[in-house]
């Protein structure tokens, strides 16, 4: 929801160690030039992004001092959490 309201494509998957299925990932590269995953910033989060990256070569970041984008918007702002994003993409895409 807050990916939506922030203009950035998005999906969710139902948890962190949710297994991808290979023909989802194959569509979504079809679909769209770069996919990049959000996952908590926590042991579980990080195991499954590396798995991803692994697996798929799929990058991805971890919200900065908060557990989740959800939570950073509590503690931050809306603004601030587009912006936090906007500065990982940034340091994806270099």
């Amino acid at each position: 929801m807050i990916y939506h309201k922030m203009d950035i494509n998005a999906i969710a998957l139902p948890s962190e160690s949710y297994n991808l299925i290979e023909e989802l990932v194959n569509e979504l590269k079809l679909r769209f030039d770069k996919i990049i995953v959000n996952f908590d910033n926590d042991k579980q989060g990080l195991i499954s992004a590396d798995k991803i990256l692994e697996k798929y070569n799929i990058s991805y970041f971890c919200t900065d001092l908060e557990k989740d984008l959800a939570d950073y918007v509590k503690g931050y702002s809306f603004n601030g959490a587009k912006l936090m994003i906007q500065n990982k993409l940034k340091l994806i895409n270099e």
